[in-house]
């Protein structure tokens, strides 16, 4: 008896590890994520859109891929080929060989999961490239912190999960983006649409890698869903990417900083999500209209006014309330 409650303590213990490491994980995000509009509007001026966003996205898949090539040297057949030639026997028809689905680093599952989560992050990272063109980058910033909402209401209308204190602590953060968002003088509108969609890209990816995250390593999902995003970033700057060289010449260094924020922020969402919620996820990313706000004043010297500061403060409380009141998830459940 006393050894399985030791099991126990044990098993919760190194749930709330993984849970403050998720926290931990996504504040960093929140932190990258709110540089983003920042560095995004320095180069928007020089660079298309579609130009940006396929340099951000091939420069992401570039740095991911050493693991991609120890992926590809991993799977079956080549490690068929190996044993092998260990032996000193060759069988020109490997793949004839039993080769179970569990074997393959990339699976059937893991392609389709990469193919829906990379067309959304594509989509995500045009959504804001277009946006900034017209808005600041600090009300882009507050825009972005509305994803809280957005998750709240897919897992409210999809899965009818309903919490009153993460819609006690959303009602916090909205309140905080609002105010931060009110503080913006008048923009065009367009500028905010493009925001908002890409803010529902984002907010499906996060509903979606809270079920399919676990399934998956980190990792691999990250990877082969920063290449599923690339693919048609590259398309769709085309020969444009030719005519724009010099313009990304000029702009490489925060265009490599974009591409090695999305290459970390992309898997350190999945590692969060493996023991957060997608709610608790969106909360914590609350706070990057204040980070943004922050980043955005000391790079382009954008103001931070009293009901800037009232907003941060807001969204603050909210994130905290939801962090500290959260139960850690029991033994039995995870089992």
């Amino acid at each position: 008896m006393k050894s399985l409650s030791f099991e126990k303590l044990n098993k919760n213990q190194v749930l709330a590890s993984k849970r403050w490491q998720g926290i931990v994980a996504f504040l960093i995000v929140a932190i990258l994520f709110g540089s983003e509009p920042a560095i995004t509007k320095q180069v928007i001026f020089s660079v298309t859109p579609t130009a940006l966003v396929a340099i951000r996205s091939f420069f992401a898949f570039i740095i991911f891929l050493p693991w991609m090539i120890k992926i590809v040297l991993n799977l079956r057949p080549i490690q068929i080929w190996k044993n092998q030639l260990t032996r000193q026997t060759l069988n020109l028809n490997v793949l004839a060989e039993e080769t179970p689905q569990g074997d393959w680093v990339i699976s059937k599952a893991l392609l389709q999961d990469s193919c829906l989560l990379g067309v959304l992050t594509f989509g995500g990272y045009f959504c804001l490239a277009l946006g900034v063109q017209s808005i600041s980058a600090n009300r882009a910033s507050f825009l972005l912190g509305l994803c809280v909402i957005v998750v709240m209401l897919l897992d409210l209308v999809v899965r009818k999960l309903f919490s009153l204190r993460i819609f006690l602590a959303a009602i916090l953060a909205f309140a905080g983006s609002g105010l931060m968002f009110w503080e913006q003088s008048s923009e065009p509108l367009i500028g905010s649409f493009w925001i908002l969609a890409g803010v529902l890209c984002e907010a499906i990816v996060l509903i979606l890698l809270e079920d399919i995250a676990a399934a998956h390593h980190a990792l691999t999902l990250s990877i082969v869903r920063q290449g599923v995003a690339t693919i048609p970033a590259l398309i769709v700057a085309g020969a444009e990417l030719s005519r724009q060289i010099p313009a990304i010449q000029a702009n490489l260094l925060p265009l490599f900083y974009l591409g090695a924020m999305t290459a970390a922020t992309t898997w350190l969402i999945v590692f969060a999500l493996q023991t957060l919620t997608a709610a608790e996820s969106a909360l914590i990313q609350g706070l990057e209209p204040v980070f943004g706000a922050t980043i955005s004043f000391l790079v382009l010297g954008e103001v931070f006014g009293w009901r800037g500061l009232m907003g941060s403060g807001l969204i603050l409380t909210g994130t905290t309330l939801a962090i500290l009141t959260q139960s850690t998830p029991s033994a039995e459940n995870i089992d």
